[in-house]
């Protein structure tokens, strides 16, 4: 299991450390589970193009494997003359494993995603951008940007509502009707680093 970054008490340079420590953890794992799963890709091709020489349709296949029709189809065309045919209740059983494996598989790979997720709330608040998240990670530009626009999103929604709040307990004037994403990263860092430095 990995262990996420904590902030008590130490540097924002140091918690940004401790996070890229624990981002490129986040990407060790992920490229062991895409080896594996490439590994496992290989022999799930070979079943599956059995099951459907086995006389099993390929929408009935790609169904309980968990793949598309297209993919299995195209698998088929690539891989038939290599096929072997079993008995159909053999080659049935075989898919359902199949399925069963991917979709732990794919639950894995969420939980993965998810972890290096939550942390762009974290990388916004020590400075680290998304290229070099998306670098230490492995995730994609693209991906990476959406996460961060996600998260900007999320966190200038909370200091609206916050700021709001106070408002109306008289503890602050109204609060400004928009506050720019760049601006609110800037606020979030310097209550970062006043909490650091006051730990």
């Amino acid at each position: 299991m990995v262990k996420g970054p904590y902030s008590h008490g130490k540097t924002k340079a140091e918690v940004a450390g401790e996070l890229r420590v624990y981002l490129v953890r986040i990407n060790r794992r992920r490229s062991r589970f895409r080896c594996a799963e490439q590994r496992y890709l290989q022999e799930v091709r070979r079943h599956v193009v059995d099951a459907v020489t086995s006389g099993i349709n390929v929408e009935e296949a790609a169904a309980a494997a968990g793949y598309t029709p297209k993919t299995v189809a195209r698998w088929v065309a690539k891989r038939s003359l290599e096929a072997r045919g079993l008995p159909v209740e053999r080659a049935q059983e075989r898919l359902v494993r199949i399925g069963e494996r991917r979709r732990r598989m794919s639950q894995t790979e969420l939980k993965i995603s998810a972890r290096a997720r939550a942390s762009v709330r974290r990388a916004m608040e020590v400075g680290l951008s998304a290229r070099e998240f998306a670098d230490i990670t492995g995730y994609t530009t693209k991906t990476v940007d959406r996460w961060f626009e996600s998260a900007l999103q999320a966190l200038e929604q909370a200091a609206r509502q916050r700021e709001v709040a106070q408002a109306r307990r008289g503890k602050r004037r109204r609060p400004p009707q928009h506050l720019s994403p760049a601006g609110f990263v800037h606020l979030q860092g310097q209550r970062l680093s006043t909490s650091l430095n006051s730990g």
